[in-house]
């Protein structure tokens, strides 16, 4: 996973000996930073204290949460008034998450807040619905599939999946036309287009940034991905579908027998 961080120096010190085994670690070290590497890395987390500047900024924390909604931001602050002022308001405008330095920020708890706030409910929908499929197939593969959809730029071809399943190539695709996945390319296309749907949600990513993310060389291959699953390009995706539909619209291009997908979790969301 992808973790962002704009701390003060002994904040981020502590924060990057906690996740140490983090994917990939951002630093930043000024707001118009933060907002770069979010635009650019696929983030799945970012952790920040208002007042990382030198100056509590309240505003800044606001422009993030209205750009990108869908990303998990935790604040990280000291216990004092200012702080507390600060996530008063913050919390009325749409920050959920805060972790007390010195106070709740152990090794454990960070962990677990990050886990808890980094879930991707869209992905888990649509692995839900491969879950009878995935029961079925050596347990190498099963990791990969949903290390793809978490990580889906991290996958650019079968021979990523394959490798990753410590498989052949070969296997891959016996193993999954044997319980009616015929393509495990639509599948690598589906775990892209899966993280899109969140991503072209949020009003602060234009499509050039998603396909960046995404993993893709050119925006012009998510739109002929989007095109071609959906029927629409990826920037009137951002409001002419619902996740619903464009979950069933995924599934229903990938192909799965209707005797390979779980009926609870197909068309309804997840409570």
């Amino acid at each position: 996973m992808s973790l962002a961080v704009f701390l003060a120096s002994q904040q981020q010190a502590h924060v990057r000996h906690v996740f140490a085994s983090e994917d990939e670690f951002f630093a930043a070290d000024s707001w118009a930073k933060l907002e770069d590497i979010i635009r650019r890395q696929p983030i799945t987390a970012v952790i920040l204290d208002p007042a990382a500047s030198g100056v509590m900024n309240v505003d800044a924390v606001a422009t993030l949460l209205n750009h990108f909604p869908s990303l998990p931001i935790v604040g990280y602050v000291s216990l004092n008034a200012v702080s507390f002022g600060a996530i008063a308001q913050l919390s009325r405008r749409g920050l959920h998450h805060v972790v007390l330095h010195r106070f709740d920020d152990s090794r454990e708890r960070l962990q677990q807040t990050i886990a808890r706030v980094r879930a991707n409910p869209t992905s888990h929908r649509v692995l839900s619905i491969l879950v009878p499929a995935l029961r079925q197939v050596p347990l190498s593969l099963t990791r990969a599939i949903r290390d793809m959809f978490e990580k889906p730029h991290r996958y650019a071809s079968v021979l990523d999946l394959a490798t990753a399943a410590s498989l052949p190539p070969v296997s891959v695709y016996r193993y999954l036309d044997g319980v009616g996945i015929p393509s495990p390319k639509k599948l690598l296309v589906a775990a892209r287009l899966t993280r899109a749907l969140v991503y072209l949600r949020d009003p602060g990513y234009s499509v050039r940034e998603v396909s960046v993310k995404l993993g893709y060389r050119h925006p012009r291959i998510l739109t002929a991905h989007a095109l071609d699953v959906f029927d629409i390009t990826p920037s009137r995706l951002r409001s002419r579908l619902t996740e619903d539909e464009a979950i069933a619209m995924l599934v229903h291009w990938i192909n799965i027998p209707e005797s390979v997908v779980s009926p609870p979790s197909r068309w309804q969301r997840s409570p």
